[in-house]
C-alpha cells in the first residue's frame, strides 16, 4: 500500500501549458500509486507534452488516458479505466469509463461502465489543488481538493476517481466486483448537484448500478445501525450489488469537524481497523446527510 500527496495548480484564465502540464502530471502519479498503470493504448495525451490548445472540445470524444489495475486479480477479473477530459466554455471537464478490456487503441471493450460526463467544471482562476493518491492491491484513488483555496466554490476541481475491489471478512480484495466512484458536479457555476457517485460493477451477473452518495451511508450508534460499535463522527459506505452487498472498508465518509487533512486516524468500517486519510477539507465532497459539512476519508496505509 502506498500513499502520494502533492500540491499543483489549475488555471483556467490566461493558462499555462505549463501549469496544465504540471497538473495533470500529479493527477495521474497519484492515481498511479499502487497498480494501477497506464495501457499501450494510441492516442493517448502525453502530460510531458500536452497543451490547453491541443485538448478536446468533445465530450464525446475526449483526449483520454487508458489505464488497467495491474493487481493479484487483474486475470481473474480485468477492470480497465478511461479518463477523459475535454475543454467546454473555456473550462476543463472530466469523464469517466471501464471496460475489461480495450482494442488497443484507446476504446474500451467488454462489461463496463460506459464513458460518461462527470462534469466538475474547473472555474478557478489560479487555484492552488492539493493531489493526493491512495493505492494498494485491489484498489487505487486520486482525490483533488482546492479547499479553502476556492471558498465560493469548494467543489471547483475536484477530479476525483476511485477504483476499489469488493473484499472479503478480512478485507482481502476478492474477484466478485468492482466498485467506481468519482466525483460530480452539474455543469454550471454553483454547488448545484456536487457529490461522489458510486458505480457497483458485478462480476459475478455481469450487471451495474450507478448510485447516488445519500442512503449509502451508515452511522455507528444509531438506531438500525449493523455496527454499533463504529463512533458517530464517522459513517461506512455500504454497496448494494446485484448479487450481494459489500461494506467498503476503503471510504468512510466524516465531517470537516471531526477530522483535518493532514491527521490521518484510524476507524473500523468493516470490522477491521485501518488508517485513513481525510481528502477533503472544503465542504460538498457529498456524503453524509448533509452536503454542507460532510466529507470523505481515505485508506491510509
Amino acid at each position: 500500500m502506498t500513499t502520494y500527496q502533492a500540491t499543483t495548480v489549475l488555471d483556467n484564465n490566461s493558462a499555462t501549458d505549463a501549469d496544465l502540464r504540471s497538473y495533470f502530471q500529479s493527477w495521474y502519479a497519484a492515481f498511479e500509486t499502487g497498480p494501477m498503470e497506464q495501457t499501450a493504448d494510441t492516442g493517448q495525451i502525453n502530460t510531458s507534452t500536452m497543451t490547453w490548445a491541443g485538448l478536446s472540445t468533445s465530450p464525446s470524444t475526449p483526449s483520454y488516458q487508458i489505464h488497467k489495475l495491474n493487481d493479484e486479480l487483474f486475470d481473474d477479473a480485468p477492470i480497465y479505466i478511461k479518463t477523459g477530459w475535454y475543454v467546454g466554455s473555456s473550462m476543463l471537464r472530466f469523464s469517466i469509463g471501464t471496460g475489461t478490456g480495450t482494442d488497443g487503441a484507446g476504446n474500451l471493450t467488454g462489461f463496463g461502465f460506459p464513458l460518461t460526463q462527470a462534469g466538475s467544471p474547473s472555474l478557478g482562476v489560479n487555484v492552488t489543488v492539493d493531489v493526493i493518491g491512495s493505492g494498494g492491491e485491489g484498489y487505487a484513488s486520486v482525490f483533488t481538493d482546492p479547499g479553502g483555496n476556492n471558498s465560493s466554490y469548494p467543489h471547483i476541481a475536484n477530479f476525483s476517481v476511485g477504483v476499489f475491489r469488493t473484499t472479503d471478512e478480512n478485507d482481502q480484495p476478492d474477484a466478485r466486483g468492482i466498485l467506481l466512484t468519482y466525483y460530480y458536479t452539474s455543469l454550471s457555476v454553483g454547488i448545484g448537484s456536487a457529490s461522489m457517485r458510486y458505480v457497483a460493477l458485478d462480476y459475478q451477473s455481469m450487471t451495474y448500478g450507478t448510485l447516488g452518495s445519500h442512503g449509502y451511508w451508515q452511522y455507528g450508534g444509531t438506531t438500525g445501525s449493523v455496527n454499533p460499535s463504529l463512533r458517530k463522527d464517522v459513517s461506512r459506505v455500504v454497496i448494494p450489488f446485484s448479487t450481494f452487498t459489500w461494506v467498503c472498508p476503503y471510504l468512510i465518509g466524516t465531517y470537516r469537524e471531526e477530522h483535518s487533512y493532514g491527521s490521518p486516524f484510524v476507524a473500523n468500517p468493516s470490522g477491521n481497523p485501518h488508517q485513513y486519510q481525510q481528502v477533503k477539507g472544503a465542504r460538498y465532497a457529498g456524503v453524509n446527510t448533509d452536503g454542507s459539512y460532510s466529507t470523505l476519508a481515505v485508506i491510509w496505509e
